[in-house]
């Protein structure tokens, strides 16, 4: 490349920050069709736009594909990141317009899943939590593949209802995917980038909305880079680096699950204001302090990610892991039941 790694990576991270800020200056100044204004209305007394996520997509692949250029080929796993991408970016550009039943939204995620597994971005072993040994999981790789891409994809778009939640907690997942691999990643860097130049627009008080084009596609990005070859030798410790990551969001959308079929609701359709960020607005935390605090969580379990890839045996980052799926859920309970007794 003729210049440093850490130097070509933070050169290409800028170059994506810059084309987000553009993009969305250029938007703004031209607008794009109403209808992806008039969906996020609910969140703000007036209306605004929700075409982030059309944005980051453009900047994301237009940095990418200068680079490519730059290095005179186009590899073939890019090119499946691509095709998912665009599909889902498609998916989320539909339900933003017109909204989409999740069962049609599952489908076009399972699609995007298997484009993705055929690409080598999948699931093949699972780590003992105590013994270390990599168990292939065979024909049930598939499965775990197109399971965990739906956890992601949802989870990241149900955290997305503050301002700046999702694209702060989705750029802090990229950050520590960056510094899990010793020289960093490429498009884990542009990623970042791309957010960067994002969350002066989205965060409280948003002027921008990722809307559910963003969030879907954030949310299918983190799961692929997270299976990505490079670093499945680092996130491969039964599950618990991969979990740390994305402890928020996830642990968010489990426990919403699980309460919605507590209460005989379809977890796939009820509403109800029953998300970690929800709860503690409630509870009298202003927008901008729930939105921070958050991001502290998310920072503190990133890099608990860190340390269990460093330091801790496969035992204790097992146990580690646990015992904070565990504080989580006691913290999300305990707050419901705080609330409910004011």
């Amino acid at each position: 490349m003729g210049i440093d790694f850490p130097i070509f990576l933070c050169v290409a991270a800028g170059l994506s920050a810059l084309s987000t800020y553009g993009l969305i200056l250029l938007f703004r100044k031209r607008g794009l069709p109403r209808r992806l204004t008039e969906k996020t209305a609910y969140r703000k007394k007036k209306v605004i736009p929700a075409y982030g996520g059309i944005a980051i997509y453009l900047s994301v692949w237009l940095t990418l594909g200068i680079i490519s250029l730059k290095n005179g080929f186009f590899p073939r796993e890019m090119m499946g990141l691509w095709i998912a991408s665009s599909l889902i970016l498609l998916l989320g550009i539909w339900d933003d317009t017109c909204k989409v039943n999740y069962f049609i939204k599952f489908i076009f995620q399972i699609f995007s899943a298997l484009i993705l597994y055929c690409y080598g971005f999948r699931a093949e072993y699972f780590t003992h939590p105590f013994t270390g040994e990599s168990v292939p999981l065979g024909f049930m790789s598939i499965f775990a593949t197109v399971f965990w891409y739906l956890l992601i994809i949802n989870a990241i778009n149900l955290i997305d209802g503050l301002d700046g939640l999702a694209t702060g907690v989705s750029a802090i997942a990229f950050w520590v995917l960056n510094a899990l691999s010793h020289f960093g990643n490429v498009i884990t860097g542009v990623l970042l980038g791309a957010l960067i130049g994002f969350l002066p627009f989205n965060f409280f008080p948003a002027r921008i909305f990722l809307g559910d084009t963003g969030s879907q596609l954030l949310g299918l990005l983190l799961a692929a880079m997270i299976l990505l070859g490079s670093f499945k030798a680092s996130v491969s410790i039964a599950l618990s680096i991969p979990l740390s990551i994305l402890m928020i969001p996830v642990i968010n959308t489990l426990l919403i699950a699980i309460v919605r079929v507590g209460q005989g609701r379809n977890p796939f359709q009820s509403k109800g204001g029953f998300h970690l960020h929800y709860m503690l607005i409630r509870m009298g935390l202003t927008h901008r302090l729930t939105v921070l605090i958050l991001y502290l969580v998310s920072l503190f379990f990133g890099y608990i990610a860190l340390w269990m890839l460093r330091h801790a045996s496969r035992p204790v980052s097992f146990w580690v892991t646990v015992a904070s799926i565990l504080l989580l859920a006691v913290v999300y309970f305990g707050i419901d039941r705080v609330r409910q007794r004011h």
